[in-house]
């Protein structure tokens, strides 16, 4: 399974042993997930979190059902109403200040390009920190890189961290690209942003 999966399966099983602590996989009923669910939501997990657990515990329980060590798969009852938008794209002006506001929290002139050139890239590309700080020049293993062989720039995602477990090519916006460009030739190795941030 992709690396994402299992994380999130380990994420669920832990959670689960700590707050019920099943002995055994057909200990787990409806009741059982019922405590589990009302648990998490004690100890502030959000709606969406808790869902994400349920999906996990349901996949788990299905794939046990289906290797005959359950007679029966229980009954989970998911959240019905989750907000899913945890905050607001921020607007052009935020995003300037932003901007300048990076010489008062980082220190030296490298570190404070560095930083401007992240934030610039993310801005652009619309990625995740977690996914550009991972975005490489060359195929990497990581999942993430620059694929310059056609007319314009496209991200390429591994098979083993893509949620449909093939490779894909992604297209991306016009300025993005223009961002990317302009990276001269020689420095396109390794990492593309690659901020040594003092703070």
């Amino acid at each position: 399974r992709a690396r994402k999966t299992l994380y999130k399966f380990k994420a669920m099983r832990n959670q689960m042993e700590e707050l019920i602590d099943p002995k055994h996989i057909r200990t787990l009923d409806a009741s059982l997930i019922s405590k589990f669910q009302s648990r998490l939501r004690e100890n502030g997990r959000a709606e969406a979190t808790i869902k994400g657990h349920l999906s996990a515990l349901r996949a788990c329980l299905n794939w046990a059902f289906r290797m005959g060590m359950l007679n029966r798969v229980p009954s989970i009852e998911m959240p019905k109403r989750i907000n899913k938008m945890k905050g607001r794209p921020i607007t052009d002006a935020e995003f300037r200040k932003m901007l300048e506001s990076v010489p008062d929290v980082v220190e030296g002139q490298a570190n404070q390009d560095g930083f401007i050139r992240l934030l610039n890239g993310l801005w652009l590309s619309g990625l995740r920190i977690e996914e550009a700080m991972k975005l490489t020049w060359q195929p990497s293993a990581d999942g993430i890189s620059v694929n310059t062989m056609g007319p314009v720039p496209r991200l390429k995602i591994e098979a083993n961290v893509d949620k449909s477990t093939k490779a894909r090519l992604l297209p991306i916006t016009a300025d993005f690209a223009e961002f990317l460009l302009a990276t001269p030739q020689e420095q396109r190795i390794g990492k593309v942003f690659n901020p040594r941030i003092r703070w």
